[in-house]
């Protein structure tokens, strides 16, 4: 003891006084409030304050009045938490950090430097610490730490076991006790670890300081956030980061919840849970849903010991009674499924709420990245690059445990987004989910103190249904305060201010070899030297409009019913409705005209001028404008204006033709069958003489996701009919192909063809299409970045 309190003068002017009282009363029975200030460096009054503030926390007890106060720890178990006895956390917090730092210095002095356990030393190393870390601090820190965690989970599981769980007191034998509680509860929290050795046998004095400090804990509104703002604390940045450990924010786990809990009763799988910020969130989002035990719910996994401890203590703080299914392992191999015998069982849930590694991938030795890719291709056949992110391999092993309609929504770092590595992640969340909402901040909007990364949230849902939603991708100057996912994603920056920008895109659009950042970006297209507006290169204009389509429209029956000369017909596209061919021939308009099909259009002209009714000659023709004139016909308001009323709008048919609305896509057509149109369809010419690879190489383009994406954007919905106008379709921004270089013309001519042919053959087109859009990515500077 004597060797002990030799160290206590400069103990107690160190940075915490209160921290410093309490580690000085683990030696003390019992000490005045004179003797207590007669060791700080501070006034009497400030030292019976804050003598005071522990007192209400639970933390001492006192004795006596005035100057006769005597204060000692308060080593009995403390009643749980109330909603009035919730103290300030960024007191709580400086507290317990500085009480264990503490603590630990006082055990290093009696231990000699370098002197740690053998399994200690292993169990240091398989962290794989910085060169720059005090390893022996490092374990001090750690293991009393998580001794005081498993003290106070003990207490939190006790009065379900009063039976068989006798009282925690500071002269028991706790690492017994500790055992005894993982056998009856089956809580991780309780399971042993070789830094937990280090401290064993602890002093009595240790554990009455760990055990005074269970009350502030029991008071703390947010426990999650004060277990991991505590470990931030004790264990260095840099060590955190090598096992991607960073605290999620309170908010952000509060909105993750509202999208992966949709019902009371689901089941919700966190991969990494740390200090169970994540897990608390959906157990309050279950609560407020009216599930009356929701902890049975929860099944978390993490490689750190001492984040499970955290959590098994948060969850039981806020729920009570139980314990969740916590396991210390490392998620990718926690499997679903068993790959080992030819049937196996599939643990599924409804949801996973993640806050994923942010290891890079740099951080992953081979060997490891052997086994992660091993794994992930064995149980979803993706097979991922070699430099993706610890994150990318947690998201999809999380997805093998997903009930068809669950949900996932994750907080990552963005940079997959728009980098070469991320390509196979994007390409596994295209086909796999449904891609509800892609959300980033803006630069300066900090959602991880003191971490250089830019997060992104993903909201997914594994819809099998293949019914997709269109994704929204919004960007946010700050966090909007008490908002779901589900209200952010059906928000505009009207409704909410913080959105700073907005787009629905039909996940279809999404290509996996594109920076999905650039979904904000399109108004910068004609920033590009090979890009310009589409009426800067063509003459856009509606087809024509009879004002009668069902008289003006004949097939050939009609025609050879009334006997009707070919001078007095044009071949037409009466619609272009269900149609997928981007190219038109004459064999097409055969086949409509043999299918019945109105493909005539009553147009008399001759030499470009109208045909007077009184050189017309031929009986059938007279005979088929009488019965127009004797019908309703003629009293239409187009029809009316007109002189004579049977002339419909000249027009010379155009060499590319184009959807005006759609329910699966717009589509633009070369007319190599030189039909005129009617206005259900935009004619399109351009304004210079075009080889046919240019006009090739400017359909690839206009077929493409990239204008798909623009015009989705820029055009009307009513009720997923889209409607594009000729106004619209002249400030689409397009290819020049005079401009772009001989081989990206060559190639998208190619490319165009390749489209062509599968579209005749009603093949899937998603290939070429990847293709098309891997083509312009250089062209748009849309390209993902080849380096980290």
């Amino acid at each position: 003891m004597a060797e002990i309190q030799d160290t206590q003068t400069d103990l107690c002017s160190t940075r915490h006084t209160s921290a410093s009282i309490l580690v000085r009363l683990g030696f003390e029975n019992e000490s005045a409030t004179k003797e207590i200030n007669s060791w700080l460096s501070c006034s009497y009054s400030t030292t019976l304050q804050r003598l005071h503030r522990l007192n209400d926390w639970g933390v001492l007890k006192s004795s006596g009045k005035g100057g006769g106060y005597n204060w000692t720890l308060q080593t009995e178990n403390v009643e749980a938490r109330t909603e009035a006895d919730c103290v300030d956390i960024n007191e709580v917090i400086p507290l317990i950090t500085e009480v264990v730092s503490e603590l630990a210095e006082q055990l290093e002095t009696q231990r000699e430097r370098g002197s740690l356990p053998e399994a200690v030393v292993d169990w240091i190393e398989a962290r794989s610490l910085p060169s720059d870390t005090d390893r022996q601090e490092y374990a001090f820190r750690v293991a009393i730490y998580r001794r005081y965690l498993q003290s106070l989970l003990y207490r939190l599981h006790r009065p379900e076991h009063e039976n068989t769980l006798p009282e925690l007191k500071a002269e028991s034998n706790w690492q017994g006790q500790f055992s005894t509680a993982f056998e009856e509860t089956r809580d991780s929290g309780f399971q042993a670890t070789a830094i937990d050795d280090l401290i064993r046998p602890a002093p009595t004095w240790l554990d009455k300081v760990l055990l005074a400090l269970h009350g502030p804990l029991y008071s703390v509104d947010t426990p999650a956030t004060a277990f991991a703002n505590i470990y931030e604390s004790l264990v260095s940045q840099d060590a955190r980061r090598d096992l991607g450990q960073f605290a999620t924010p309170e908010y952000v786990g509060e909105f993750l919840a509202s999208w992966a809990v949709q019902n009371a009763d689901d089941c919700i799988l966190d991969p990494g849970i740390g200090a169970g910020q994540l897990a608390s969130q959906a157990l309050d989002e279950k609560l407020k849903r009216g599930e009356e035990d929701p902890i049975s719910d929860i099944t978390g996994v993490d490689i750190d010991e001492t984040a499970v401890a955290m959590s098994a203590v948060t969850l039981k703080l806020v729920d009570g009674a139980g314990s969740g299914d916590i396991h210390n392992k490392d998620f990718i191999e926690f499997s679903p499924r068993s790959f080992e015998e030819d049937g196996y069982s599939v643990t599924a849930v409804d949801g996973v709420i993640a806050n994923p590694p942010y290891s890079r991938h740099q951080a992953v030795d081979d060997d490891k990245k052997a086994r992660l890719n091993e794994i992930i291709t064995k149980e979803s056949d993706y097979d991922l690059s070699l430099r993706t992110p610890l994150y990318g391999y947690f998201l999809i092993h999380a997805a093998q445990f997903l009930e068809s309609g669950g949900r996932l929504s994750a907080i990552v770092p963005s940079k997959f987004l728009d980098t070469e590595f991320g390509r196979d992640l994007k390409r596994f969340l295209k086909a796999e989910f449904d891609i509800r909402g892609i959300i980033q901040f803006e630069n300066g909007f900090d959602i991880f103190d003191g971490v250089k990364t830019s997060p992104a949230i993903l909201l997914l849902e594994k819809d099998e249904s293949k019914i997709e939603s269109p994704t929204q991708i919004l960007s946010l100057s700050s966090w909007p305060t008490n908002t779901s996912a589900p209200t952010l994603l059906s928000a505009t920056s009207e409704d909410l201010s913080e959105i700073s920008q907005a787009t629905a895109v039909s996940q279809e659009l999404l290509s996996p070899t594109e920076r999905w950042s650039h979904y904000h970006e399109d108004d910068d297209l004609l920033d590009e030297a090979e890009m310009a507006k589409f009426d800067d290169i063509a003459d856009i204009g509606r087809g024509i409009a009879t004002g009668d389509n069902d008289y003006f429209c004949l097939s050939q029956s009609e025609v050879e019913e009334y006997g009707i000369p070919r001078e007095y017909r044009t071949p037409i596209i009466r619609s272009a409705h269900g149609l997928k061919k981007i190219d038109l021939t004459e064999k097409d308009w055969t086949e409509w005209l043999q299918d019945g099909k109105k493909v005539w259009l009553l147009y008399c002209y001759s030499d470009g001028e109208p045909i007077e009714k009184s050189a017309i000659e031929d009986e059938g023709v007279l005979d088929y404008l009488k019965q127009g004139e004797e019908g309703d016909t003629t009293d239409g308001y187009l029809v009316s204006g007109r002189d004579p009323w049977y002339r419909v709008e000249k027009q010379t048919p155009a060499p590319i033709l184009a959807k005006y609305m759609n329910r699966t896509g717009f589509l633009f057509m070369r007319n190599h069958a030189g039909l005129r149109s009617l206005n259900n369809v935009h004619k399109i010419s351009v304004e210079d003489e075009y080889t046919e690879k240019q006009y090739e190489a400017l359909l690839a383009y206009l077929n493409s996701r990239v204008l798909e994406k623009y015009l989705t954007k820029h055009s009307m919905d009513y009720d997923g009919l889209k409607k594009i106008e000729v106004g619209q379709l002249e400030e689409a921004p397009v290819i020049d192909p005079k401009k772009i270089d001989d081989e990206s013309l060559e190639n998208l001519s190619q490319l165009y063809d390749d489209l062509r042919r599968v579209r005749r053959r009603d093949m899937d087109d998603e290939e070429v299409l990847d293709e098309i859009h891997q083509e312009l990515e250089p062209v748009l500077n849309w390209a993902d970045e080849s380096q980290e």
